[in-house]
């Protein structure tokens, strides 16, 4: 469980802590930097109060161009204006 997130921000922004890069193959092969995906997917943890679309604890795609990252408490985030989500992704049950 992640631990709450003492970030707010403001009006239509929203934090997301991003997946994982994928450093190696399946097989255990090194992956150049050059060649590793850029993150575009993650859990949002916090939304400003502007925010209509998403909510905290949706995973969703976002456009990774235009997200600011930074660190907090030693772990990487991504901010983020609403409209820069591209879609919430729900897994079939």
């Amino acid at each position: 469980k992640m631990k709450e997130l003492k970030i707010t921000p403001i009006g239509d922004r929203v934090v997301l802590k991003p997946d994982a890069i994928k450093e190696t193959t399946d097989s255990g092969i090194l992956i150049a930097s050059q060649h590793r995906e850029m993150q575009t997917r993650g859990v949002v943890v916090a939304v400003g109060k502007k925010a209509k679309h998403v909510s905290i604890g949706d995973y969703v795609m976002f456009q990774n161009h235009v997200a600011t990252k930074f660190l907090f408490d030693d772990e990487e985030f991504f901010i983020f204006r609403e409209l820069d989500v591209m879609a919430i992704l729900k897994e079939d049950k």
